[in-house]
C-alpha cells in the first residue's frame, strides 16, 4: 500500500512539474524561438531553485543544456546564477541567462536563450573544415601587415602576465553555434569556428566566425573599442591632468589612441623601484 502511495505521489509531482514548466515556458517565449529579455515572476509562480531541474523547468530541447558560468550575490540578498546555453554540447554564441533567486526561490529570469531550435540543426553538424584551416582563413581575411604574436616583446609580456610559458597571441579556434546580429536567430544558427585574431599593424582585434562547412567568414565581433574615454588623474609631478583611455573587454586601459600611432602604458611601477 505504501509503495502504491509513493508511486501515486510521484506521478502527481511529475504532472505538476510538467504543467508548471509549460506555464513558465509560455511566459518566457517570444514567438521567435527565443526567450523574453526580462521576466518577473509573481509570488504564485515562484518555485524553489534547483539547478538539476532547471532544464525541465524551462522546457529546453533534449539536446540543449545550460552551463553555469558564475554566481553572484548582491546587497539585497539575491543570488544571481549566470548560464550560457549549449546544443549538442557546443556553446550558443551570445546566449546568456540569469536566474534571480531570493530566499531559495526563483523571482525572475533575464537574458536570451533558445527555446525552439530549428528542425535542421542536426544537418548543420557536418564539418568539412579543420581548425587550422579556419585560423588560416581568418588571418587571410584580416590581411594585416603584422600580427601581435609576431611581436616578441608583447608575447613575452603575455607569458609574464599569465605566468604561463605557453601563452601566446597566436589564434586558437573553438566551435560555437552562431547567427549574425546581436540577437540569436534560431533559424540562422550555423556551426562555426570562433577565431581570435589580434593584429598589430594596423591595430585591430576581433573574433571571426568561420563556417565549418564552407570556410567563409560569416561575421565578426570587435574586441577593441576606441571610445577615447577621458578623465582626470593626479600625477606625481604635474598636478591634475586630463588623461585618455580605451575600453577593452569591459575594462579601461591607460592607452591614448588619439595621438600618432597611439601611446600605450605597459607598466605602472611606483617611482623609485
Amino acid at each position: 500500500m505504501k509503495h502504491l502511495l509513493k508511486l501515486l505521489l510521484s506521478a502527481v509531482l511529475l504532472v505538476h512539474g510538467s504543467s508548471f514548466a509549460q506555464n513558465l515556458r509560455s511566459l518566457l517565449a517570444t514567438g521567435n524561438g527565443i526567450t523574453e529579455q526580462q521576466v518577473q515572476l509573481d509570488v504564485s509562480r515562484q518555485v524553489r531553485f534547483n539547478a538539476s531541474e532547471l532544464k525541465t523547468l524551462l522546457g529546453l530541447h533534449p539536446n540543449s543544456d545550460l552551463v553555469l558560468k558564475n554566481t553572484e550575490a548582491d546587497e539585497l540578498g539575491y543570488m544571481h546564477y549566470r548560464y550560457y546555453q549549449t546544443y549538442n554540447g557546443i556553446p550558443v554564441e551570445n546566449s546568456m541567462y540569469i536566474i534571480h533567486v531570493l530566499s531559495g526561490k526563483i523571482t525572475g529570469l533575464s537574458g536570451e536563450i533558445v527555446l525552439d531550435f530549428d528542425n535542421e540543426m542536426q544537418s548543420r553538424m557536418a564539418i568539412s573544415l579543420t581548425k587550422e584551416k579556419a585560423i588560416e582563413n581568418a588571418i587571410k581575411h584580416v590581411n594585416a601587415k603584422k600580427y601581435m604574436w609576431e611581436n616578441a616583446d608583447r608575447e613575452q609580456e603575455l607569458k609574464n602576465i599569465k605566468q604561463a610559458p605557453g601563452a601566446t597571441y597566436h589564434p586558437g579556434a573553438e566551435m560555437v553555434w552562431y547567427s549574425p546580429g546581436s540577437n540569436i536567430s534560431p533559424k540562422d544558427l550555423k556551426l562555426v569556428y570562433k577565431v581570435d585574431v589580434y593584429a598589430a599593424e594596423p591595430l585591430s582585434r576581433a573574433y571571426y566566425f568561420i563556417d565549418v562547412q564552407t570556410g567563409s567568414v560569416l561575421g565578426k565581433e570587435e574586441l577593441l573599442h576606441y571610445i577615447d574615454a577621458t578623465g582626470t588623474a593626479n600625477t606625481a609631478f604635474s598636478g591634475t591632468r586630463t588623461i585618455h583611455s580605451d575600453l577593452y573587454n569591459g575594462s579601461y586601459r591607460l592607452q591614448d589612441m588619439t595621438k600618432g600611432k597611439g601611446i600605450i602604458t605597459k607598466h605602472g611601477d611606483a617611482i623609485g623601484k
